[in-house]
């Protein structure tokens, strides 16, 4: 049961975690990733995304002014699998980011209280985990069990108890209303939470909270998920007890048992619950029937691709939720002897896939002589005449094409309309070329950026904090590995580092700046290298073409870096090529490297320290070139992508959201940030390492 906040508790700020953009982009990449209907406008998850960063922006506004108001429901009827009709309300494609936002910010709150008897529509918890729940009940002498439903549930909760409820124990009024509004559009009477929208089941928990502890109280083991519940007693008479407990705990709530669902029976007679059959101690799964409740009951009315398209894997953002579909793809090839996938993800300290939701899904498809193509709506990746996988556009948000890998016009084309931008790379993990979709018409972002980088005084202020940030975090980089190794080059060296990040205070321009950035970054290469375990050098950093394997790696790790801050960047509306550090150059995205700094040491160079001491990356993944350069083979470049997605699973502090969230749902905050920084929102303030 959630505990109310005292009175002298100061109120948490949700509402203004709904309405932080990092909040709304992971709320937008969940609702996407549905690929759910229109709502009563009308509008597409096609059309929202192509100006997604412009609509998000007005969403926030429109939030935090309060004038924010829902659009209209879509009414429509779904046939269940095992018979009869559920009726959805879709609302809007934008209020369901709203909604998705709510719903992040509250599960990180509410969902830790919840009893442990309630199982649906909760992270980390399913229709399995119920079901090996009242098998061991069974195992420890339960036999009798109450097999009940409640009648039209989501139909009948009342909503004046339950927004009360729902502000006193986040003591937020403003998100209170916010859910308010929406479940005033939903039903004028007063009653009812809409089945299709994001917030409802979370809603539904909440309201049923109370009841869960009650009857776990008396004796016997409650099992619910959503309206369809067992309680699993050790006697007839306690199961009799418990069934009578139970209706009146729902009457006080304004619910009722369903009469003709709910009965009183034993393990002896069989029962179904949950779309599993349970006689005696035999579980099976029953044929015919609906096994579990929609997660977003709008899957139903999905617009993507048919069921022989399956989607790939992908983890969903607490504020947070988040493995791209690139991680578990099998486009790559076959797997190498290196070690397991699990360990590796393990080792960088990657959270189970499912943890984060996803920010960005990149498409990897390196094997020579594959292709992307087009099948119902969907990107397929094909070797030969076989299909190997079929991805929904709304799942990809960008595409990685090796050397002889090609792709059909009906690819690029279905990729430039869900705007995913298309790159080549080389065997050296570097962009050869890139199609892109159009760029946003936001003239007024576009101009703010181009009066930052014209005005001498904005310019600088905004480069000094981009080179302290790479700075800090190169000295902060060496003193983790430091901790590890010991290594006095490096000790000397982040000392050093810190003293030119502290000169960097009276740079007087731009050029100044870079002179100390490369000053402080001369030092961190050599003692980077000096923190290698195992036999591996490097001594300088080397590019076009990297001359040891370690070169190699890093140069591999910041082209992918970069290109999930270019796609971060055209999903924001920002220009790539306006810059401040980087300069505004004809093609060059300086931008994209003005927002890497802050993240090159933490994902490409201590990342790539990280594969070579783990023993990820072992010698037979190189091969000398005769240009003097070092190049990774296929089963050397899939370690390092699988390496980097994994690093990109592990858990980052978000110090805007005061949560955890992934590193690519950092990277989405600090391009917000920079955008907002460049409206005159507020001043930019870059990702700082902790040591």
């Amino acid at each position: 049961m959630i505990a109310v906040p005292r009175r002298n508790d100061k109120p948490p700020e949700l509402f203004a975690r709904v309405c932080d953009p990092a909040t709304l982009a992971i709320a937008w990449s969940r609702v996407r990733g549905n690929r759910g209907a229109p709502g009563g406008d009308g509008e597409t998850i096609g059309a929202f995304a192509a100006r997604a960063g412009q609509r998000l922006e007005r969403l926030r506004q429109d939030l935090i002014s309060g004038t924010y108001r829902p659009g209209p429901f879509r009414a429509v009827e779904v046939r269940k699998p095992s018979g009869g009709i559920r009726r959805l309300s879709i609302p809007c494609v934008v209020d369901r980011v709203a909604q998705a936002a709510a719903a992040l910010v509250l599960t990180e709150v509410l969902d830790p209280e919840f009893e442990d008897a309630s199982y649906g529509y909760r992270p980390g918890r399913s229709v399995a985990m119920a079901v090996r729940r009242v098998s061991s009940l069974y195992r420890d002498g339960y036999h009798w069990v109450v097999d009940g439903d409640i009648r039209t549930f989501f139909d009948r909760v009342p909503h004046p108890p339950l927004l009360k409820h729902l502000e006193a124990v986040t003591g937020d009024e403003r998100l209170a209303d916010l859910v308010a509004l929406w479940l005033d559009g939903f039903s004028e009477d007063g009653l009812g939470l809409p089945q299709g929208s994001p917030i409802s089941p979370l809603l539904a928990n909440l309201y049923l909270d109370e009841v869960d502890e009650e009857i776990g109280e008396s004796g016997v083991h409650l099992v619910r998920y959503g309206d369809d519940f067992v309680i699993v007693c050790r006697s007839e008479a306690r199961a009799e007890g418990a069934l009578e407990r139970m209706a009146a705990l729902l009457a006080e709530k304004g619910l009722e048992l369903h009469p003709e669902k709910t009965r009183i029976v034993s393990f002896q007679e069989g029962f179904r619950f949950l779309g599993h059959l349970f006689f005696r101690s035999l579980v099976t799964k029953s044929e015919g029937e609906e096994e579990e409740a929609e997660e977003q009951p709008d899957a139903a009315l999905s617009a993507g691709p048919p069921a022989d398209i399956t989607p790939a894997p992908s983890a969903p953002v607490s504020v947070m939720p988040p493995a791209s579909v690139a991680a578990d793809a099998t486009a790559w090839g076959e797997t190498s002897g290196g070690p397991p996938e699990e360990d590796l993800r393990a080792s960088l300290g990657a959270e189970p896939v499912g943890r984060f939701s996803p920010i960005l899904c990149p498409l990897y498809v390196m094997e020579k002589g594959r292709r992307v193509d087009l099948r119902n709506e969907a990107f397929t990746v094909i070797d030969g005449e076989v299909e190997l996988l079929a991805v929904p556009p709304g799942q990809v948000d960008r595409i990685e094409l090796g050397p002889h890998v090609g792709i059909s016009d009906a690819a690029i084309r279905q990729a430039m309309a869900w705007r995913v931008p298309v790159a080549m790379v080389n065997g050296f993990g570097e962009e050869v070329g890139c199609i892109t979709p159009k760029l946003a018409r936001r003239a007024d972002l576009h101009l703010a950026q181009a009066a930052c980088a014209l005005d001498p005084a904005k310019r600088v202020e905004l480069a000094r904090i981009i080179v302290q940030a790479r700075l800090r975090n190169q000295r902060i980089q060496l003193k983790r590995l430091i901790r590890d190794a010991g290594v006095a080059k490096a000790t000397a060296a982040a000392e050093a580092i810190a003293k030119m990040t502290r000169r960097t205070v009276s740079a007087k321009g731009v050029s100044e700046l870079l002179g100390f950035e490369g000053a402080g970054t001369a030092q961190y290469w050599p003692a980077l290298g000096a923190c290698l375990k195992h036999g591996w050098q490097m001594n300088a950093r080397s590019r076009q073409p990297p001359k040891d394997a370690v070169n190699a790696v890093i140069s591999w790790l910041a082209s992918m870096l970069a290109r999930d801050l270019y796609a971060l960047i055209l999903r924001r509306d920002l220009h790539p090529g306006i810059a401040v550090l980087h300069g505004s150059q004809d093609d060059h995205d300086g931008a994209v490297y003005d927002l890497m700094e802050e993240f090159r040491a933490p994902l490409s160079e201590g990342l790539a320290v990280a594969l070579f001491n783990k023993r990820h990356l072992r010698p037979e993944h190189f091969y000398a070139r005769e240009d003097g350069g070092v190049r990774l083979s296929r089963e050397g470049g899939e370690a390092v992508i699988r390496g980097y997605e994994a690093k990109l699973d592990s858990r980052v502090k978000s110090r805007r959201l005061k949560a955890e969230t992934s590193w690519r749902g950092l990277m989405q905050e600090q391009v917000n940030a920079y955008a907002r920084h460049m409206l005159g929102e507020e001043r930019y303030r870059p990702y700082l390492m902790d040591y």
